[in-house]
């Protein structure tokens, strides 16, 4: 049950970077999907392989969609603020290590290191969530103060 809760918060921090409601809508019922289809799966230990394929595609789709976001928030706004474009780069940076860590999962789970993966599974997704809510506290803080390229990014939208 530790799995699915990783996707929740990428989506919770996806609505700070991206505002297109079609893929925030399309990214909402990939979760839910994955609550009512696999979930309920996790008793056969048959389907490992497919959730942790699943799981792991789920999140970086996610986890791509907020890298696209967030690189076209620093193309919007070149401003010289270094502690945004630092707070930005880190962002990026966590995201990468996140998708790695879930290629380091998927690679185990097919190789047949099963037991070392259940092991690093557990230890990866709770890096993973303190990394997030580590993101999440960077990232509300440009939110806040994004006021500057807002106007920019209203502008070129409308181009």
């Amino acid at each position: 049950m530790m799995v699915p809760n990783q996707s929740v918060v990428l989506y919770s921090r996806l609505h700070l970077v991206s505002q297109d409601t079609n893929i925030l809508r399309a990214v909402r019922w990939l979760i839910f999907a994955s609550l009512f289809v696999i979930i309920p799966t996790i008793t056969t230990n048959v389907l490992e392989r497919f959730q942790v394929t699943w799981f792991a595609v789920q999140e970086m789709i996610i986890s791509s969609i907020y890298i696209y976001d967030t690189i076209r928030m620093m193309r919007l706004s070149p401003e010289t603020d270094k502690r945004r474009n630092k707070i930005l780069y880190e962002l990026l940076a966590v995201n990468v290590t996140a998708i790695l860590m879930d290629l380091t999962l998927v690679v185990l789970e097919y190789v047949g290191f099963y037991f070392t993966q259940v092991i690093l599974k557990a230890a990866v997704y709770s890096i993973k969530l303190k990394l997030e809510f580590a993101v999440l506290g960077m990232l509300v803080s440009i939110v806040h103060s994004r006021g500057s390229w807002q106007a920019d990014c209203d502008t070129s939208m409308l181009s």
